[in-house]
């Protein structure tokens, strides 16, 4: 059995559930190199060495909305101020990845992130629980996987306080639970199978309902044959 530690940052806030009000307008969170092109790419499958952890996001995965890169956003807390994100965007099938660095505002509120993709056409073929978001605050899209993360907001109607954990194992072989820091109580998740069209980036989907905010360690087991391997993600539900 291995353990790998990740550090994630939650931020749990009313208002990220109640959606915005009629007229006000989420601000828009800008590349750090505006000028340079989007970075994606679409076309044929590809296997690529993604973490366990492939998204993180809120509200519940079962929706057949399309999706649309320019909805993809956050809450934009006081500890997330002026630092940079790296946003990357998995599509389950394995054809479609983007990466991109982010400088991340000095104002709260709702944000979206600035996806000027060429692939929109592309992409509303896609519904939103085809996709996965992942958003590490990073300086450099290239630094290591072990990096404070937040989840994303896939849809501008989040209607309820649910945590979806999006990984890269099956659902049948997966058990994810939120331990609360400082003691041995667990709050189970709900695991399924993703859609299953062509599982490369993502199989499952982990669903945490109305977790109460606290610290938790986020602990993910998945059984391989007669051993087991634990990941450890540090989260932070206030």
């Amino acid at each position: 059995m291995t353990t790998s530690t990740v550090v994630l940052r939650v931020t749990l806030a009313g208002a990220l559930f109640a959606g915005l009000a009629p007229g006000i307008r989420a601000q828009l969170i800008s590349r750090v190199n505006p000028r340079t092109d989007y970075v994606e790419t679409f076309g044929d499958p590809k296997v690529s060495a993604l973490s366990l952890l492939v998204g993180l996001a809120w509200g519940p995965p079962k929706t057949s909305l399309p999706f649309k890169p320019d909805q993809v956003g956050i809450l934009l807390t006081p500890a997330l101020q002026n630092l940079k994100a790296c946003v990357e965007i998995s599509s389950q099938d394995g054809r479609y990845f983007a990466q991109n660095l982010y400088q991340l505002p000095n104002r709260p509120g709702a944000g979206t992130f600035d996806a000027p993709s060429k692939h929109v056409k592309e992409l509303h073929n896609y519904p939103v629980v085809e996709m996965a978001v992942s958003i590490r605050l990073v300086d450099d899209c290239n630094s290591a996987d072990r990096s404070l993360r937040v989840p994303a907001r896939i849809t501008p109607d989040v209607s309820s306080p649910a945590l979806v954990a999006y990984l890269n194992a099956d659902a049948q072989h997966l058990t994810v639970s939120l331990r609360k820091k400082g003691t041995s109580e667990l709050i189970g998740s709900i695991c399924e199978s993703t859609p299953e069209r062509n599982n490369i980036s993502f199989s499952s989907s982990c669903t945490f309902t109305n977790p109460p905010p606290d610290d938790y360690d986020l602990v993910v087991e998945v059984q391989e044959g007669f051993s087991s391997r634990k990941s450890v993600f540090k989260v932070s539900l206030r």
